[in-house]
């Protein structure tokens, strides 16, 4: 890998225009491959010097991200090059950055996006060997606009055609992508898709999520004519809080199955069998014990319905660094 990435860097270097944007280049890029933030001595550079680089020099954006791409579909192939069947199924997640802008910015799509107005960028990563290299990126240009789920399903389909037909694609994305839109689209490409979903969604029979009483259960979201199959667990977070993270699967799978799919970093230790049990009673309190603290600092609407009926959700725990 290591040889690969030195080939990309002389790829790269050569398209530059000039000798003083080679120069820059090879700055920036010691600059983000030393791991502190500071370049090496013999690379120095001033931060107008690199400020120019970034944003003066004319050098092709599109040609650097053809160049990574094809290093990263070297990746994949190799990677894959002896296994079949299950094994043969490339992870893929898809991500909302947002680079935050204030002022004025004719030249930029600059938009406003859930109270935060800079540029919204959907970027689409390839989870390959415990590492996210980002593949592509469309920027959402606001109302009126491509929206995210169809930037996102532009972004696959990109990566489909450039992978061989034996591929079979899982796709995770967080809850500003729980659309109908994207779930169908996945479905109609035969993608596995495993997204996040608000608890206030409604099935067809007027249902919301957070009244449904089993992990892994089918049900067809409202407005939607594909099924889906369902599971929750108990997010912990790092102020003795908690909240109900809500996960759907395009693909029939148990609770567990999703849950670990939505959470790839969640050690199975982590999740107490008893409590996957589907259609479980509640376990007694000495079999599992929840912090008085946490039941009081719980504070929505949706928690304290969790905390009344919670003989419906046994926990599950994970913390927030492992999604």
């Amino acid at each position: 890998m290591i040889t690969e990435a030195r080939k990309l860097f002389n790829t790269i270097k050569a398209q530059m225009p000039t000798r003083a944007a080679k120069n820059r280049f090879t700055s920036a890029m010691h600059n983000h491959t030393k791991g502190d933030g500071h370049p090496r001595p013999q690379h120095s550079k001033r931060a107008s010097s690199l400020s120019r680089f970034y944003n003066k020099d004319d050098w092709n954006t599109a040609m650097v991200s053809q160049a990574l791409q094809l290093v990263i579909i070297g990746f994949i192939l190799t990677a894959y090059k002896h296994c079949k069947g299950f094994a043969q199924i490339l992870q893929v997640c898809v991500d909302l950055t947002t680079l935050e802008k204030t002022g004025d910015f004719p030249n930029l799509p600059v938009s406003i996006f859930n109270k935060v107005k800079g540029l919204h960028i959907v970027v689409l990563y390839i989870c390959l060997a415990g590492h996210r290299y980002p593949f592509s990126y469309a920027i959402w240009k606001g109302r009126g606009k491509a929206s995210i789920s169809e930037l996102t399903i532009a972004l696959i389909k990109q990566l489909q055609r450039q992978l061989p037909s034996g591929f079979k694609i899982r796709l995770l994305a967080d809850t500003a992508f729980g659309t109908t839109r994207l779930l169908e689209a996945c479905q109609a490409r035969q993608i596995h898709a495993v997204t996040g979903m608000t608890c206030d969604r409604r099935t067809t029979e007027g249902q919301r999520l957070d009244e449904l009483a089993n992990r892994g259960s089918q049900v067809v979201l409202k407005g939607s004519s594909i099924a889906v199959w369902v599971s929750w667990f108990k997010l912990h977070l790092h102020n003795d809080t908690y909240e109900w993270r809500y996960v759907v699967s395009t693909k029939q799978a148990s609770g567990i199955t999703i849950i670990r799919l939505s959470a790839p970093k969640l050690s199975p230790k982590r999740i107490r069998s008893e409590s996957l049990k589907i259609g479980k009673a509640r376990p007694s309190e000495s079999d599992n014990p929840i912090p008085s603290t946490t039941l009081n600092t719980t504070k929505s609407t949706n928690q304290k319905k969790h905390n009344q009926t919670e003989y419906q959700h046994p926990p599950t725990e994970i913390t927030d660094t492992h999604l």
